[in-house]
């Protein structure tokens, strides 16, 4: 298991101008690059497309932002400011020659964006959203901990795919937890700590998933109902939550916190992973080299410890989901190799033999000879000292024949 350990604030700034530095050298070599992203907030990964020259637009494909390269390439162009329906912008540049695309968005339309690049698209990385839990063991540290938890869930007003959108507490400090979550929720200032909602859709299902949650049972601490006027949606925690509400298995996108009590770590990790989502998690807790060891129990590919959702702004971390959060990887070095080819060139200045190398035709008893001593010689019962006189007499046969 790779682990990633976080270097000074100093370190991460020259780090990330090192990344960006390298992103826009890399950017002279890219073509045709097109990008999907569903939320202009997203500042860190806008910096690195902006370092690779990669916006040219901003139109919707089914609610997801489309940002693509400057080109001259006069079919993208027209693709792209063409006054279409909601999505045919983002259907016309997919259907473009292009050698990499990257989505973020929902599921289905990421599976629309994979089904329609099939077979003519090389690279594709797709980012499709999360459900991510945060796990808080008995010994956390709750002045940490509960500042942490309501971060990771309401900012943004949960708009950020990293978002916690479950929360499952040991039972031991479960009430605590809550009780603190609460008076910490209710001090966040409306349209300053919380953003509103970005569409009216948004904010319905948002409602939608609480009022589902309540009429299963579920219980509301604080929030839970639409504010005023346009799209604003106070943050809400839920209690007495059970692993089969859709508030549990499907993401809420917006500014929701489940809580949910355990008390044994196996069936708490086993009902996170029966959620068809793996992109980040987190557990909290005073011991970390237990918390990192529970990393390998998370299907997630990011995965943190007392700490929760902001690795996406550290340019030497990998990012990218498991399962139906997608595949693919942006951030680290790992996203260079996503953004290009590699290739081998190999040049023969000073052949050993001037005509032609020894495996090259003629095909004849001394090439057999060489072979079959080889293969005496590397096998493991074989006749190694034999096998060796065999392969040097006739690599020296055959050297001869081609001078």
């Amino acid at each position: 298991m790779n682990t990633f350990q976080l270097p000074s604030r100093r370190a991460l700034n020259l780090l990330g101008f090192a990344v960006c530095a390298a992103l826009m050298g890399f950017a002279l070599y890219s073509q045709h690059v097109l990008g999907l992203e569903p939320c202009p907030l997203c500042v860190f990964q806008r910096i690195a497309l902006i370092s690779l020259g990669l916006v040219l637009l901003v139109a919707h494909l089914e609610q997801a932002w489309v940002e693509a390269k400057r080109t001259g390439d006069d079919d993208v162009r027209r693709a792209a400011k063409a006054p279409k329906r909601q999505g045919d912008q983002g259907r016309a540049l997919v259907d473009q020659s292009l050698d990499a695309l990257f989505f973020t968005g929902s599921v289905a339309t990421g599976r629309a964006v994979a089904a329609r690049a099939a077979g003519r698209i090389p690279t594709l990385g797709l980012e499709l959203g999360g459900k991510d839990a945060a796990v808080v063991l008995e010994d956390a540290d709750l002045d940490r901990t509960v500042p942490g938890l309501v971060w990771g869930a309401f900012f943004l007003a949960g708009q950020n795919c990293a978002s916690i959108e479950r929360c499952y507490v040991h039972e031991s400090i479960h009430d605590e937890v809550v009780r603190r979550v609460v008076e910490a929720t209710r001090k966040l200032r409306p349209l300053l700590d919380v953003p509103p909602l970005r569409t009216a859709d948004l904010r319905d299902r948002v409602h939608r998933h609480v009022q589902g949650a309540v009429a299963a049972g579920a219980r509301i601490e604080v929030g839970g109902a639409p504010e005023g006027q346009g799209f604003y949606y106070p943050p809400t925690v839920l209690t007495d939550v059970e692993p089969e509400m859709t508030i549990m298995r499907e993401e809420t996108f917006g500014p929701v916190l489940p809580i949910r009590s355990f008390d044994d770590i196996d069936e708490a990790a086993a009902e996170i992973n029966a959620v068809p989502f793996g992109l980040t998690g987190s557990v909290w807790t005073k011991q970390v080299e237990y918390g990192e060891a529970l990393a390998g129990t998370f299907a997630t590919g990011v995965f943190t410890v007392n700490n929760h959702g902001f690795s996406g702004a550290v340019p030497s971390a990998t990012w990218g989901g498991r399962h139906d959060s997608g595949h693919g990887v942006t951030g680290s070095e790992f996203a260079l190799y996503e953004l290009t080819k590699p290739r081998t060139v190999i040049v023969e200045e000073k052949p050993l033999s001037p005509t032609r190398e020894m495996w090259w035709f003629p095909y004849n008893d001394k090439l057999v000879q060489t072979a079959s001593s080889l293969v005496e010689l590397v096998r493991p019962d074989g006749r190694r000292l034999q096998g060796a006189r065999g392969a040097l007499t006739g690599f020296i046969q055959r050297w001869k024949d081609s001078t």
